[in-house]
């Protein structure tokens, strides 16, 4: 019976224990968590704080567009352009119609500063702008218009390009593409006038990437290199331009100036007839004639056997009908338009001859006169029976 009593007692004591070790652990738990929660609530008393208190809510209010509209325009005229295009930014997060017209009118403003030469006013803008913008046709172009007129023409043109590679608007590449190419002429004219004709290719040359056909760019950058000597190059770039039928009298003239500088001087033998020479010469590979070289005759003349006797594919021009002076007094003759007449090389395009009898002419079949011989530097050396050539 005490045994039992003992056992309950015991079981009784370990109950309590139990039962006080689950209190004091529920107690701690409970602690802990309150002490977690307190900034939480402190955080949510604090906004309800702020959402009561009208003073500080006023504060926080947003300053409406149209405000924004007003302080930046207000910056502007006082030209505080950083303080204007931070705000003009602010306003094209929320409305870029609004931002639109903000600097839509800035820029007719500063468009007018440009037309008054009031350009470092402009360029202080655009230097602001491009700091947070990267990007605006409109400022773009009016920086573009800046620098045309300070003379900066390869800095424009860059803008231009910059304009046209990012542009997706066919009218303002084509606009732009039309800049590009006057100011190119411009530049061009700077550098040609003070003969920097090394500047003008290295100029031109990467241009034609974008535009390699472009004929004017050819042009020029044939002209340059015929300056520099740089013959063999010019030639092939005037060749290829005469496939587009561009300005065919400018090309056929570079390529005879190249075909000339070729050439340099030239001896040419001569066929001596008592105290006259004859020269060989031809209108083309299959029509070669002897010409009798006068230096008192200002056009060259050819017998009529020998001008019957070329190939019909020449088809000369009649020009007129003139009177000339002979031995046997005063006779008729024609005067036909050769496409070209030349001798060793030294080619002169365009060229008349009067065509009439020449009965007592044995040897020759016409005259070599001035209209040929004015185009070169030439001299005749008796003691070696030869005609020197060269280009004037």
């Amino acid at each position: 019976m005490q045994i039992k009593i003992k056992l309950l007692i015991l079981i009784l004591f370990l109950s309590l224990s139990l039962n006080l070790y689950f209190y004091l652990t529920i107690n701690d738990q409970t602690a802990a968590d309150t002490q977690t929660s307190i900034p939480i609530n402190f955080v949510v008393a604090q906004k309800d704080s702020v959402a009561q208190n009208p003073f500080v809510a006023s504060a926080q209010k947003n300053v409406s567009n149209d405000d924004l509209f007003q302080q930046a325009n207000n910056h502007f005229k006082k030209q505080q352009f950083d303080l204007a295009i931070e705000i003009y930014s602010d306003i094209l997060i929320q409305d870029d119609v609004l931002a639109d017209e903000l600097l839509t009118s800035w820029l007719h403003s500063l468009s007018s500063d440009l037309k008054n030469d009031k350009h470092k006013t402009v360029a202080t803008f655009t230097n602001y702008f491009f700091n947070d913008n990267a990007y605006h046709i409109g400022v773009l172009q009016l920086e573009a218009q800046r620098l045309t007129d300070l003379e900066q023409y390869q800095a424009a043109i860059k803008i231009y390009k910059d304009i046209i590679d990012n542009s997706f608007n066919i009218e303002i590449e084509q606009r732009s593409e039309n800049q590009v190419h006057q100011l190119v002429q411009k530049q061009y004219s700077v550098l040609s006038q003070q003969a920097l004709w090394k500047d003008v290719v290295e100029f031109i040359e990467p241009l034609l990437f974008d535009e390699p056909n472009y004929p004017p760019y050819l042009l020029m950058l044939s002209k340059a290199k015929i300056e520099l000597n740089q013959l063999v190059s010019a030639q092939k770039i005037l060749q290829q331009l005469s496939e587009f039928n561009e300005s065919p009298a400018q090309v056929e003239m570079l390529l005879q100036k190249i075909e000339e500088m070729m050439l340099g001087e030239s001896a040419i033998p001569l066929l001596k007839l008592g105290v006259h020479y004859v020269v060989n010469g031809q209108f083309d590979p299959q029509s070669p004639v002897n010409l009798m070289i006068d230096t008192g005759a200002s056009l060259s003349v050819l017998s009529q056997i020998a001008f019957d006797n070329l190939p019909t594919w020449l088809n000369p021009i009649f020009s007129r009908q003139i009177e000339m002076n002979t031995a046997g007094g005063i006779v008729n003759a024609q005067v036909y338009t050769f496409e070209q007449f030349q001798i060793s090389g030294y080619r002169v395009k365009s060229i008349e001859f009067a065509v009439m009898d020449l009965d007592t002419m044995k040897n020759a079949d016409g005259l070599l006169g001035m209209n040929f011989l004015k185009h070169f530097a030439f001299q005749i050396d008796q003691e070696n029976n030869q005609l020197i050539l060269n280009v004037n």
